[in-house]
């Protein structure tokens, strides 16, 4: 039997970053945990963001957000998600995760606001494992939409 010796397709993105065209699935049973502060920076994480992303704690804390947008999912996501938190509505959606490694994963993301007393708002942000059902809807949806964008 002959091996498949095929590496995944690798894509340039900005800076020198390289996407893989390789999907990693969420791993059972972890539920992402992340706070982030009214730029999306993030504060604090758990350590299932460090097993799904291949980061470590060091290249996280204090960078933004954006570190995880994977060139697929249109700007208008990202767009109508701050405009909710930041009128003070949650947001849930599925996201397609970028990697350390160039890779990707789906999650089903829920975002809120969050303000204790007097205290300046932070970001609580959840990402749970998707069915298959919805990575595939979304798969199209986004395909879609970044043909006809």
């Amino acid at each position: 039997m002959k091996k498949n010796n095929k590496k995944p397709s690798l894509i340039p993105v900005s800076g020198n970053k390289v996407l893989l065209d390789k999907g990693y699935p969420f791993l059972d049973g972890h539920v992402i945990v992340i706070w982030l502060d009214q730029s999306g920076v993030l504060t604090s994480i758990n350590q299932s963001l460090l097993d799904m992303s291949g980061y470590q704690e060091s290249d996280l804390i204090g960078t933004s957000y954006t570190l995880f947008k994977h060139p697929e999912i249109p700007d208008s996501i990202y767009q109508d998600l701050w405009r909710r938190l930041r009128s003070g509505k949650r947001w849930k959606g599925m996201i397609k995760v970028l990697r350390k490694d160039g890779g990707y994963f789906w999650g089903l993301m829920t975002i809120m606001p969050i303000q204790y007393k007097s205290s300046p708002v932070r970001y609580l942000c959840t990402v749970r494992k998707p069915s298959r059902e919805q990575i595939t809807s979304h798969k199209e949806k986004y395909f879609l939409t970044t043909k006809a964008g």
